[in-house]
């Protein structure tokens, strides 16, 4: 828990037609009584708006600095639990620096990146889970981003974590009664009655954990690659579905030769899409290609190990067997592929062993609509509404240690383990929950989520 006052610009640098600076801490009533000819009103009057003019103590004379607004928040009314001023200046940067030049002068430091949330969390007024949440909904592209993290703000994971580990506690409760209590040996009813309780308990974590796949996807964005043959239609496919040019489409091969990278909001679902070099010039085309085409097909490869899907596009004017020998490798190499003919505006779908999942046209758009729902489907798949997904890699890696605890505990009691090995694994199970929650928590863990905040948030 820290003492000291601080402050930072809370909105973009640059010149705006407002810029707001928040200062934080036990000191905040002495800068608004220094800074302020009237503060007595300011602070008797909390969580209100009020005109003033702020004083320059940097100047000869104590000059107007500027005209300003300024809200008071009274401990622990405000958004870090402590005394809390807003001043919103007139969005010149000589303003702003010159306000935080006075605010140094009255021993009030500068804030570090994630500083007033992280004196959030340590004051009590939100968990770990919604300060990460915080961050999150900043950095939001799409309307599904920005729902996932204002959920998570208004604490529904932490009400999940606290449903899922309250049998638990209950449980150790009453092992720890017989650990204390030993007149007599466990009871077989109560040892099943103990293994249900466990095992309930262990498949809410698993739906936890499998709920991340989905969850990663949603808050981080989805990687796509467009593969196939030079000239097959990559290009033109990703024009279609930006509804853009955003790609030169020639009918010289090897147009494309470096991975090109757009964003699509795909139903809230902020999708990677990457169109690739063609890479059939590494299966027996007999086009020589130069060093700079090589470069690009060898990243076109790295891209679809790491795609998320991958969308293969079948050409049905070029020859069939250096494509095959190419679906062949990408399907061995790629997570998650679709097969895609394209211009079936040129011809129909191959009746073949490489008969397409979709046939479209990017030149008359035909088929794409399909594609899109699709992409949706293979991506998210069939959703439960309302359900409770884990959106981070420390919050899963938490999840996993649980379950393992718990794993153990079940073996536990099939074996006929002491009640105190038991409860030993109960107690981790409940540690890694709380963990997530920030019961329990380090000074690392504190330091990687809250660096990566931005200065004044």
């Amino acid at each position: 828990m820290t003492s000291d006052t601080i402050a930072a610009p809370i909105t973009a640098p640059g010149r705006a037609g407002v810029s707001v600076v928040r200062v934080s801490g036990a000191g905040v009533r002495g800068v608004i009584e220094a800074l302020c000819p009237a503060p007595d009103s300011i602070l008797e009057q909390p969580r209100r708006v009020h005109l003033v003019e702020l004083r320059d103590l940097l100047s000869a004379d104590s000059d107007v600095l500027d005209e300003a607004l300024l809200c008071f928040f009274a401990a622990p009314n405000s958004f870090t639990g402590e005394d809390c001023a807003e001043f919103h200046l007139h969005g010149s940067p000589f303003l702003v620096r010159r306000l935080l030049e006075n605010l140094r002068r009255l021993s009030v430091r500068m804030a570090e990146p994630g500083e007033f949330t992280r004196r959030a969390f340590e004051n009590g007024r939100i968990d770990l889970p919604q300060a990460e949440a915080v961050a999150d909904l900043i950095a939001a592209e799409t309307e599904s981003q920005a729902r996932a993290a204002r959920e998570q703000l208004a604490g529904r994971l932490s009400h999940a974590l606290s449903d899922v580990g309250e049998p638990l506690r209950n449980l150790l409760a009453e092992i720890e009664a017989w650990i204390d209590f030993p007149d007599e040996d466990i009871e077989q009813p109560a040892l099943a009655q103990w293994q249900r309780v466990v095992d309930s308990v262990r498949a809410n974590v698993s739906r936890l954990i499998d709920s991340y796949t989905t969850g990663k996807l949603l808050r981080s964005g989805a990687l796509v690659a467009l593969v196939g043959l030079p000239n097959a239609g990559k290009s033109s496919l990703l024009n279609r579905l930006l509804d853009e040019e955003r790609a030169i489409v020639t009918d010289i091969p090897g147009t494309t030769r470096d991975s090109i990278e757009e964003l699509l909001d795909l139903r809230g679902l902020l999708v990677r899409l990457c169109d690739t070099a063609g890479i059939g010039a590494a299966h027996g085309a007999v086009r020589a290609i130069d060093p700079v085409e090589a470069l690009g097909i060898e990243r076109s490869w790295k891209k679809l190990e790491s795609a998320d899907l991958v969308l293969f596009l079948l050409d049905p004017t070029q020859e069939l067997p250096p494509q095959q020998s190419l679906l062949s490798e990408a399907r061995s190499r790629a997570s998650r592929l679709l097969l895609l003919q394209t211009k079936s505006d040129l011809s129909p779908a191959r009746a073949d062993a490489l008969a397409p999942d979709l046939q479209l046209s990017a030149k008359t758009g035909d088929g794409v609509p399909a594609l899109l729902e699709r992409l949706y489907r293979e991506l998210l798949g069939e959703q439960s509404a309302g359900a409770q997904l884990i959106t981070t890699q420390r919050h899963y890696e938490a999840l996993i240690r649980a379950r393992e605890s718990l794993t153990e505990s079940l073996a536990a009691m099939q074996s006929g383990q002491s009640p105190e090995f038991l409860a030993l694994e109960i107690r981790s199970a409940l540690g890694a929950l709380d963990e997530i929650i920030g019961v329990t928590q380090t000074e690392d863990i504190l330091g990687r989520i809250f660096s990566k905040f931005c200065i004044g948030k």
